[in-house]
Formats: C-alpha cells, structure tokens, sequence
C-alpha cells in the first residue's frame, strides 16, 4: 500500500525532526553520529502503525539528509573504496505512455509500470542523487503499515523509469557508511599546477599498493607519518 497522502514538498509544506540540512564540516565530520541515529529512526519505521501529515514529513527528511551526508562524505573523500562501490539491489518501473508532471507525479500506478519490476543495481551515489533530487518520493508500507520501501526519481529521469528502493537496502548502506573507517589513503600530484588529489582510500590497515602508471605524492596510514615517492609504485623513506 503506499500511503496517502504523498510526500515529497509538491504541496509547499515543510517540516523536520532534524533540523535545517548539516553544513558540510558538520557533515564531514559528524556524518556517522548522523547517520547512525537516522539508521535507527528507519529501522524503527519497519513496525510503524501509524501514518500521520508529521510521520511523513519526518522520514522525508530523515531519507533526505542520509543521503546529502552520505553524498557530502563521498565528496570530502571520507569514504573507502570499499563502500563507495557499494551495490543497492532495487527495481525499476518503466514509464507508460503518460507523461509525468506536477499534476500527476503522485498517482505512479497510472504514470509506471508497477506490475513488471525489473531488477537492477545501482551504486550509493546514484541513489543518494535520485533522493536529494527527487521529483518522486512515497513510501510503501505494508498490511499492518510498517515501511517497507520507496518509489524515488529524479526530476531528470522521471520521463523513464522509476526505482523502488527496499527500506532494508537503504539502512544496510547507511549502516555500512556509518561504520566505514578510511585507515589508508592514497594521493598523487595532478598535472598543471600540481594540485593534490585523493586516488585511492582503503579499509585495509596494510596500504594497497600504489598505481603504477601515476607519479605519487604521498601515502597516509593512521598508523604511519606520511610518506613520498619519486618513482610510481615505489615506496620512499619518511621525511
């Protein structure tokens, strides 16, 4: 069932349990308390009875500033590879012969087809966009009104298709965010005028070895000074 009526700021209201969205230092450097504590208020949403104008516009912001921190900390190169590369497993609803628009955004059983889901894959960023950007966005709850997912598209790709996102795909790749811990990195000088930028970020304590076909700047450990290198690959004594 998905629940009446839709959210998604269409109808000019707005409200937050959470406040106004976190700046990017507070984003940066309390995302995981963020993220964990909005895990929890999800998680809890699973045996939620009760739907009211508040409990929408609550999980709205709580989806919404997940993925905006999750988004920022990608951004700030606070995420491992590893979890960057994160696969969601989601479904994809084709467009029908309407088109989508302001006036019928919400009736996604006329506007999609609901009854051929397609399963597909899609990277953490991707879906982090789809919902920061969403022209889309209702929650689908089950017989006794639990959340179990949500239909989200961005205002760009509303014209092809529409994803349902598991409410369990969501919290595994918050949790995973939440605990992620970067403890070896990777950076190299970039060309013309020699700015420095992040090329590898790593859960693995022992640091993976180094692209052979870059000039490296330097490497990082929690556990080690940083280092240079003046041939690719090969590692330097401390300066």
């Amino acid at each position: 069932m998905i629940t009446s009526p839709p959210f998604g700021g269409h109808d000019g209201r707005s409200s937050s349990s959470l406040g106004p969205p976190p700046g990017p230092f507070l984003v940066a450097t309390l995302g995981s308390a963020w993220l964990a504590a909005i895990s929890a208020k999800l998680t809890g949403r699973k045996s939620q009875r009760r739907w009211s104008d508040a409990s929408h516009a609550s999980l709205e912001s709580e989806v919404f500033v997940a993925a905006f921190a999750i988004r920022k900390l990608i951004e700030a190169k606070k995420l491992s590879d590893e979890v960057e590369a994160h696969q969601l497993a989601i479904d994809r609803h084709a467009r029908l012969a309407k088109v989508v628009d302001y006036w019928n955004w919400d009736r996604i059983d006329e506007l999609y087809d609901l009854d051929k889901p397609l399963p597909a894959r899609i990277s953490i960023v991707a879906i982090c966009n789809q919902l920061i950007h969403s022209f889309v966005l209702l929650p689908l709850v089950g017989e006794t009104g639990g959340l179990v997912g949500l239909f989200v598209v961005s205002d760009r790709d509303k014209q092809a298709d529409l994803i349902y996102l598991p409410i369990d795909q969501l919290i595994t790749a918050i949790d995973a965010v939440a605990s992620d811990d970067v403890v070896s990195l990777v950076s190299e000088v970039d060309g013309d005028p020699g700015e420095r930028v992040v090329v590898l970020k790593s859960l693995d304590p022992l640091r993976p070895r180094l692209p052979q076909s870059r000039r490296c700047a330097g490497w990082a450990t929690r556990f080690d000074e940083e280092r240079t290198c003046s041939v690719a690959g090969e590692r330097a004594s401390p300066r």
